[in-house]
């Protein structure tokens, strides 16, 4: 049986990983005829400022546009958005804390969001307090540690400040909350539309889509997580062993069984039943082997190795011949 010419092979489980990202900002959005969506807003920047952005979205992701471009300079995967819902009566204080939590995200002032955050109250008199520091906050905390390092951080984010407390209050803002596991890190996008009702359909309309994403990322998981487990399993040294010890008892098989068939003697007519059993045995084995690589490595991992080729085409003849 031609089966028996089956080689065992190792394979290294690939993980699925997001496209290239280093171009994205410089990529073209997709093609028209793929969007969902296209709606014109402002958003909230890392420095406090609403700026004019188009935003695009097709089944998988939203893109982030500067007005009459088609560059994309910033995307959320949609299954990966926490939450996409509207705030009312969104105070100065949450605003400004906002644009320091994502301002400081950049790094420009070597200092993490939890410095300048410590360094504020929930009070309205937060900015004063932030600007003039009480002698609490100048005490050495191995964080803010000094009136200069306070200072310098204030005079850094005063014009977002300021900003964001003169826009804030105005209309209610739509946030777009991302996980802190995935490409954008936990970032809270502020989106609002020119109209209530652009608002209020955006939305409904993200929010429809967004629930499709999850449904479907679901189900690539799952899918995932099966080929993983088989892709585990055939490449164990146990699955290895046990099909090359399976390669060597075939062969021996075919070779008796090819001695008795040139032979008439009946005596051997129980001896021959027995190996065509085998056969069956071997055959069937090695056809589950192909399935389980097949699945493990599908699609085109599998097709693009001649081997897998090789091994489909002779457990085909050998099922064939059966």
């Amino acid at each position: 049986m031609a089966a028996a010419s089956m080689v065992a092979r190792r394979r290294m489980f690939k993980q699925v990983s997001y496209r290239d990202t280093a171009s994205l900002s410089t990529s073209p959005l997709p093609d028209v005829s793929e969007w969902l969506g296209n709606e014109d807003i402002s958003m909230l920047m890392l420095d406090g400022s609403w700026q004019s952005r188009r935003i695009v979205w097709d089944k998988l992701n939203i893109y982030v546009t500067r007005p009459n471009s088609d560059l994309t300079v910033d995307w959320i995967p949609l299954h990966e958005v926490l939450s996409l819902k509207e705030m009312h009566d969104m105070d100065a204080v949450k605003i400004r804390k906002a644009s320091i939590t994502q301002g400081m995200e950049i790094g420009h002032l070597g200092l993490s969001a939890d410095d300048v955050i410590d360094a504020m109250t929930n009070e309205d008199d937060a900015v004063i307090n932030f600007l003039e520091p009480s002698e609490e906050q100048k005490r050495p905390t191995g964080r803010l540690n000094s009136t200069d390092t306070i200072h310098r951080i204030a005079s850094a984010l005063r014009p977002a400040a300021n900003a964001a407390h003169s826009e804030c209050g105005k209309q209610p803002v739509l946030q777009i909350k991302t996980s802190t596991e995935g490409f954008n890190s936990g970032r809270v996008y502020y989106i609002r539309g020119a109209s209530d009702t652009q608002r209020h359909d955006l939305l409904k309309r993200l929010n429809r889509q967004i629930e499709k994403a999850r449904v479907k990322q679901v189900r690539k998981s799952n899918i995932r997580w099966v080929q993983h487990v088989l892709k585990k399993v055939y490449c164990s040294n146990p699955f290895q062993i046990t099909v090359a010890v399976l390669i060597l008892a075939n062969f021996a098989a075919n070779a008796a069984q090819a001695q008795l068939s040139s032979r008439l003697n009946t005596d051997f007519e129980s001896t021959g039943d027995v190996l065509e059993r085998l056969d069956i045995f071997f055959t069937s084995i090695f056809t589950l082997e192909l399935c389980i690589n097949a699945c493990a490595n599908l699609f085109w991992p599998f097709f693009s190795d001649g081997w897998n080729i090789f091994d489909l085409l002779v457990v085909t003849l050998s099922l064939v011949a059966l």
